[in-house]
């Protein structure tokens, strides 16, 4: 007998805080992704006034975008992790009553 194991899901219909969170964090994993894709192939090697902000990818290339999006690179992350906690925190404390256990 194979046993999947537990899971969690909420009773009827998603809460409309958890979608928009969700949503929020898949947008931001998406943006980050599109970006770390696109500088290699867009981004020049050498800085100019408008790319002048370095972003080092693992081969040792080093390429130089426009600032706003190099902080948001080098920033981006955290945000991610803070919307996973909140996801946790309205699954587990606003809407703990609307849980249930799925076998």
């Amino acid at each position: 007998m194979i046993r999947r194991g537990m899971r969690w899901r909420f009773k009827g219909k998603l809460p409309t805080s958890f979608s928009i969170v969700m949503a929020l964090c898949i947008i931001n994993f998406m943006l980050r992704l599109i970006a770390f894709f696109a500088i290699p192939r867009f981004s020049p090697t050498k800085p100019d006034a408008v790319h002048n902000y370095p972003i080092q990818y693992q081969g040792g290339a080093i390429y130089f975008v426009q600032s706003r999006l190099g902080k948001y690179l080098d920033h981006s992350l955290w945000p991610t992790f803070v919307l996973i906690a909140l996801l946790f925190l309205i699954m587990l404390v606003f809407h703990r009553d609307k849980i249930e256990r799925v076998y």
